[in-house]
């Protein structure tokens, strides 16, 4: 395989370390088919990192068992780590708010397919009021009043 040159400024770098450790977070928790590419990037990232700009304290060595491998430290992390909680938390209030307004629209409106739900103004405005509930809820109080009843 042919191998190309990429130049980089050192808050470049950086920044691709921190790009790569929130898409990896990201990609893990999803079954990702080609993980071991991703890994072997981060790799190349992270080693050049520290081999090439040892004093910024960006990229880590470490020490797993039975292998050397090189990190982003733990000062470049930490901020990632916040953003990657927001997007999970973006992400399942979305995911909640959608499949709780979908299936209490159908209770209300019965079953239809999802182009009369979204192209029929009423049943549209219907749905989105629904879901607009669940976020202003999930949005103020998170899942503290979401329980599981049954049905009698």
């Amino acid at each position: 395989m042919e191998e190309i040159t990429v130049e980089f400024t050192l808050d470049e770098l950086k920044d691709l370390g921190k790009l790569l450790y929130m898409a990896n977070a990201i990609l893990m928790n999803n079954d990702f088919q080609d993980q071991p590419v991703v890994d072997d990037l981060m790799l190349k990232i992270y080693s050049t990192g520290y081999r090439e700009a040892p004093g910024c304290g960006a990229f880590e060595k470490a020490q797993l068992p039975g292998e050397l491998t090189y990190t982003v430290s733990f000062d470049q992390t930490e901020e990632c780590d916040l953003l990657i909680e927001e997007f999970t938390d973006d992400c399942m209030e979305e995911l909640l708010s959608s499949e709780l307004a979908e299936r209490d629209f159908y209770e209300i409106h019965g079953k239809m397919t999802p182009k009369q739900m979204l192209v029929e103004t009423e049943y549209h405005n219907a749905y989105l009021d629904i879901y607009d509930r669940y976020q202003v809820e999930f949005i103020l109080n998170g899942v503290r009043h979401l329980r599981l009843v049954k049905k009698e």
